[in-house]
């Protein structure tokens, strides 16, 4: 692809300079699947990746740019969190990108859903989200890396180095707090995760209360007691200012933090 064969086009670019300046190839299907005679072995050793994003241009361009540039096959696109989690659990990729903002359900959201299902695949948000405290919810949440869309390319293969030796990598825009995301904000709301307040175990058991679950059956499936179920869930609701499990479902589908 010309785009990629002109070094000094590559060289200090930004993810913005590449998205709007490559040529995107016709690709109909949104998802992809592997050859009919290919086997686990041989999908195994290559290097996949799943691409979820709400809009098309980018998905195509993040893909063109992960093939030409690092080798990755693109072997699933999707545009809503509701079609990534069968994805990844289809094809069982070595790389999932995501975007922050998608239809009913957060980015964040669907980190922490993958994490909670043992789905254990190297994530990277990919945002135009430049603000710190949102970074630090999707890294706590689960995501291996986090950078912008206006971040160099060149990033990319530091943030890979880093996610082979195990370690978060966070873009250095805002690693030096020259970001910050400018639009408005709710009093008192500093993260784009509704449930911040939230220690991780008392998100396990929001979301089993989201779905339905009662203290006997999140017991079990946590492996803790009813009682310490019913202090988790004290504590959940005291600090989202919420009462009945009612208004914790209520809570999940209004904040996009259901599959529902």
């Amino acid at each position: 692809m010309e785009a990629f064969n002109n070094a000094t086009l590559l060289r200090g670019a930004t993810m913005t300079t590449m998205l709007n300046s490559m040529a995107i190839p016709e690709r109909k299907p949104e998802r992809r699947v592997y050859p009919v005679n290919e086997t686990p072995q041989e999908r195994e050793a290559k290097k996949t990746m799943v691409i979820t994003d709400p809009n098309e241009f980018v998905r195509e361009s993040v893909a063109c740019l992960f093939e030409e540039r690092f080798g990755f096959e693109i072997v699933a696109q999707t545009s809503r969190a509701s079609e990534a989690i069968p994805a990844i659990e289809e094809f069982k990729p070595s790389l999932y990108v995501l975007d922050i903002e998608l239809p009913r359900r957060s980015g964040i959201e669907l980190v922490h859903e993958l994490r909670r299902r043992g789905i254990l695949v190297p994530t990277i948000v990919l945002t135009h989200i430049a603000d710190r405290h949102t970074c630090d919810s999707a890294i706590n949440s689960g995501a291996l890396a986090y950078l912008l869309k206006s971040d160099p390319v060149d990033e990319f293969k530091e943030c890979f180095g880093s996610m082979k030796r195990g370690r978060p990598h966070i873009s250095k825009s805002l690693q030096t707090g020259h970001y910050l995301d400018s639009r408005p904000r709710l009093a008192g709301n500093h993260s784009n995760d509704p449930l911040e307040p939230l220690s991780p175990r008392e998100r396990e058991v929001f979301h089993l209360l989201a779905d339905g679950l009662q203290n006997s059956q999140i017991a079990k499936k946590l492996f803790i007691s009813p009682r310490t179920v019913e202090t988790h869930r004290a504590r959940v609701v005291r600090k989202l200012g919420l009462k009945t499990n009612g208004e914790i479902i209520r809570f999940a589908i209004k904040n996009g933090l259901s599959m529902v």
